[in-house]
């Protein structure tokens, strides 16, 4: 499964990318600023209140957390 991740920087965000990349799903992660990420997560810079950039995001994902 492909997973879109918003606020990926936060508490919550990175306990859903780590849990999401032990289960084998595949993760795409937005935060507005740079930070650490799991192995295998792709890391996208931007708003998450901003619609062009979650609609790229989210593209091609089955769910979005």
């Amino acid at each position: 499964m492909r997973l879109a991740v918003l606020g990926a920087a936060g508490r919550t965000g990175g306990l859903v990318l780590e849990l999401a990349r032990s289960r084998g799903h595949e993760v795409v992660a937005l935060s507005r600023r740079p930070v650490a990420v799991p192995a295998g997560v792709e890391l996208q810079q931007g708003d998450a209140l901003d619609v062009d950039t979650v609609t790229r995001l989210v593209r091609g994902c089955d769910a979005v957390v």
